[in-house]
């Protein structure tokens, strides 16, 4: 049942997001070769999306995210917690992963997170 729930909303982000359907670049911000979290950001103008991925049976309480903009990140999609939220996580100065910011999350086992940028600082 939190399968398919999961599947629905991510059905309703990718319907509402043109940075998924007409995206103008995808970036790679994690590939995976450390620690198996695979992160992306896709973009169409001014809509960036944030997809992270771990693929792992590691938990990292405190990981840092490299991210490519400032601002505050609206969590999406949870796919352990089934968690569709109005929640705002905001990047901080922190050089991680190329970056020169970084926002900090709680990444657990098989986890999917999808963000959305709201708007810069």
């Amino acid at each position: 049942e939190e399968y398919l729930r999961c599947l629905e909303v991510l059905g309703e982000i990718y319907a509402s997001s043109k940075s998924l359907h007409y995206s103008d670049t995808m970036e790679v911000l994690l590939n995976g070769k450390k620690n198996n979290y695979f992160a992306y950001q896709f973009s169409h103008r001014n809509e960036y999306i944030i997809m992270l991925i771990n693929f792992s049976d590691l938990e990292d309480e405190k990981f840092d995210l490299g991210m490519p903009y400032y601002g505050y990140y609206r969590l999406m999609l949870d796919t352990v917690t089934s968690k569709v939220s109005d929640d705002l996580y905001m990047t901080r100065n922190k050089k991680i992963h190329g970056k020169t910011m970084a926002m900090q999350m709680h990444v657990k086992p098989n986890q999917v997170l999808v963000f959305k940028r709201m708007r810069d600082i």
